[in-house]
């Protein structure tokens, strides 16, 4: 068997030399590397080899971003032009016919051939792998990167990488040579090919995931480059794959064999009974694969983690993301962490922060474990999540936050279709929520049934909020037209409580119960006040002290000066009888007061790129606004030009345009500032840690406006893009 074998192997060898199948292979596996290559030698902008501001490996970082069009296209390029090549060679010539006149079994022609494009694959994916290391390494000797990229070649990680893309490869080969081997056109297995390979393309634009299709395991991989959380080599992907291997190369083997699928199968019971044995062990296989799995609650409740910084960090708060109330502290001990919470944790989002800012953001509650590793360097930072909560912490790709629904509300376009906003509306809300049921992990491992419940209320919400707007508006514009609701709307209305506890920390549904409440009042009032005393109706309930505390809360952080401030906190804060939200709203109240209006703000100390400095003082006389910044900040870097375009506006009146730089890393902000426009002073703050506390900063682009007198005249001024910055500018006393 092994010599028929090895015979047919050199025979097939011969015959595909001239065919260019292994040049094929060698072409496109090295266009990808090549072509970025090129490209960012072109594209090569000094300033982000210098900021790119994580502790990542270099090589890492390229084939996550080679991986995206070679394994979703490229790679399954070569297959099917590979296997249609192999196949349409001896179609033509009449080559099986001839093989088979040979003293040579059928099976080793058959696995031959297969055995041929396995090589091609294999060629393909060795050809990627090493162009890409040599193309990084060529790139790394003439653009030196930061000292904080790691540039060793991460040996186990490319390996995984290769492996992971050949085993898809066995499955997608199996069946394209099957299919190759029967039908005889060289059209039609191209076509069926393309079609199969664009198909997961298509679905995922449309919200749909089949993970099952043998296809979609390449999107796994580049998605999931390092594999599984658990560190198991093989993914629940690669496994069905061999299992998807198998069938395939039973079926079209068979097929082949016996000259079609009914001898091959029916002819005898032979062949029945052997074909539906070998089918039905292969579908137990595939369901106990294909399985969801849910994780078990942990015994505590625990945050477990690394963290990996160029700054000292010792210690960081877990806050609930909505009333930033701080939930546990956390001891970082020479990079690495470990807390157990005692207090019964409600499920939801949370954030990880420390006066560097936001660290993470993770989903948990009550008894859950989970792992954390932070990478903090120059630009906000990068995290994963492993632990009990792996499917939950999986953020779903796109956002959904303006569809067209959104677009129609905002500009009140076909407010008098109420049959096209009810369909719309409950079609949204119904794919959103079939995303969220498609949630799992690189390991299979799906939400449990709590999250998705949550969630579920949460989509709901967010789709009821935009369906109560278009009633709102509707009423104003056709007072007069009424309309009858559908089913689906009264099913979306239902499907949420309007006094549920849980669901407040979500904005959707916090604006949604506040729309509800007022929408009968008819007062000559704004709607805060209406809010305000809607509230104060409600029954006694944990419901109503959570939604005083959240619309206290969001109230003093809109209005803008200390008086009306402390009056609201006089007025409704000794009617929430929840102690722990009475002192986060009053103690929010202090802080608040700190930075209003007429209050003098802290001095600083910060210098040029000459390094001269410069500190509040310097600009007494004038008024002056600051722009909080960093080079690794996208909206900053939007926000730059207009900052420097209303500094030329106003150049010559009696106010200051500054730049204040929080970087870490002086190299980059020198390298972000050198040669730019000179009409806005740009600094660097010498203490960032204590500018961050003096000016509670919690994020950038951060706008601070300070009068002559040194004292506050917002301390969360608008952005230059805002239309409204220089309405509110103009209006400054002595402005000139």
């Amino acid at each position: 068997m092994f010599k028929d074998f090895k015979k047919v192997i050199l025979t097939e060898f011969i015959k595909k030399k001239r065919s260019g199948i292994f040049y094929l292979s060698l072409v496109i596996g090295s266009f990808i590397p090549l072509f970025m290559f090129v490209i960012k030698l072109i594209a090569y902008d000094e300033s982000d080899n210098q900021i790119l501001g994580l502790a990542v490996n270099y090589y890492e970082e390229l084939f996550k971003l080679l991986l995206l069009p070679f394994a979703l296209f490229f790679f399954p390029l070569v297959i099917v032009i590979s296997a249609s090549r192999i196949t349409q060679i001896d179609h033509k010539n009449k080559g099986w016919e001839f093989m088979e006149t040979m003293p040579v079994s059928k099976l080793s022609i058959y696995f031959s051939k297969y055995f041929i494009l396995l090589l091609s694959n294999a060629l393909t994916i060795l050809t990627f792998l090493l162009v890409t290391i040599i193309s990084g390494w060529l790139f790394v000797i003439i653009h030196q990167p930061a000292a904080y990229i790691n540039t060793e070649l991460p040996f186990l990680f490319v390996t995984k990488i290769g492996l992971r893309l050949f085993i898809v490869g066995i499955c997608i080969s199996g069946f394209q040579y099957a299919f190759s081997v029967i039908i005889k056109s060289f059209i039609w297995p191209l076509v069926v090919g393309f079609f199969c390979l664009l198909l997961p393309l298509f679905l995922k634009e449309q919200g749909i995931v089949l993970n099952w299709y043998p296809y979609y395991f390449l999107n796994l991989i580049q998605e999931y480059p390092y594999g599984s959380d658990f560190g198991n080599l093989f993914t629940y992907s690669d496994w069905l794959s061999l299992i998807y291997a198998f069938l395939f190369l039973f079926v079209g083997y068979n097929w082949y064999n016996f000259k079609g699928f009914s001898n091959a199968f029916f002819n005898s019971k032979k062949n029945l009974f052997k074909g539906l044995g070998v089918v039905t062990l292969l579908v137990v296989f595939f369901v106990y694969v294909l399985k969801p799995n849910v994780l078990s609650s942990h015994s505590k409740t625990i945050i477990t983690g690394t963290l990996e910084s160029n700054i000292e960090i010792n210690e960081a708060f877990l806050l609930e993301s909505f009333t930033k109330d701080t939930v546990a502290k956390i001891n970082i001990n020479n990079g690495v962490f470990k807390t157990i919470i005692n207090k019964n944790l409600s499920l939801g989002d949370y954030v990880i922060f420390s006066d560097r800012g936001a660290l993470a953001s993770v989903t948990l509650g009550h008894n859950d474990s989970v792992n954390l590793n932070i990478k903090v360097f120059n630009r906000p930072s990068s995290f994963t999540v492993k632990g009990t909560r792996i499917a939950e912490n999986i953020k779903p790709k796109g956002n959904r936050s303006f569809t067209a629904i959104s677009y129609y509300l905002q500009n009140n376009s076909r407010i008098e279709d109420s049959q096209f906003f009810m369909k719309s509306i409950y079609k949204d809300w119904q794919k959103e929520l079939s995303e969220m049921y498609l949630l799992r992990s690189v390991d299979n491992i799906v939400p449990r049934e709590d999250f998705v419940a949550l969630n579920r209320k949460k989509l709901s919400a967010k789709h009821l909020q935009r369906w109560y707007s278009y009633t709102k508006k509707r009423k104003v514009l056709f007072p007069n037209v009424p309309f009858e609701k559908t089913k689906h709307i009264m099913e979306l209305e239902n499907s949420i409580s309007l006094t549920d506890n849980s669901l407040l920390t979500d904005t959707n549904y916090f604006n949604l119960v506040s729309q509800t409440l007022i929408e009968d009042d008819q007062r000559d009032l704004d709607d805060n006040t209406k809010f305000f005393d809607a509230i104060e109706k409600l029954p006694e309930s944990q419901f109503k002290n959570s939604i005083l505390f959240f619309q206290l809360k969001k109230v003093i952080e809109q209005v803008g000066n200390t008086k009306e401030r402390d009056s609201l906190i006089t007025r409704y804060a000794n009617t929430i009888n929840n102690e722990d939200y009475k002192a986060l709203v009053v103690k929010r109240n202090e802080v608040l007061n700190k930075f209003s209006a007429g209050i003098y703000a802290s001095n600083f100390l910060a210098y040029n790129i000459k390094n001269e400095d410069f500190n509040l003082s310097d600009y007494a006389g004038s008024y002056l606004l600051i722009d909080v910044w960093a080079s690794w900040c996208g909206p900053c870097k939007q926000e730059a030009p207009y900052f420097e375009s209303k500094a030329s506006k106003y150049k010559g009146k009696s106010i200051k345009f500054v730049s204040i730089s929080v970087d870490q890393d002086e190299n980059a902000w020198k390298i972000a500032v050198k040669g730019k426009n000179s009409i806005v002073q740009k600094l660097r703050v010498k203490n960032i840690k204590g500018f961050g506390k003096d000016f509670n900063l919690s994020g950038i682009p951060r706008f601070i406006l300070i009068d002559p007198l040194g004292k506050y005249v917002n301390s969360e001024f608008l952005r230059p893009s805002n239309n409204s910055f220089d309405v509110v500018l103009e209006q400054l006393e002595g402005l000139n």
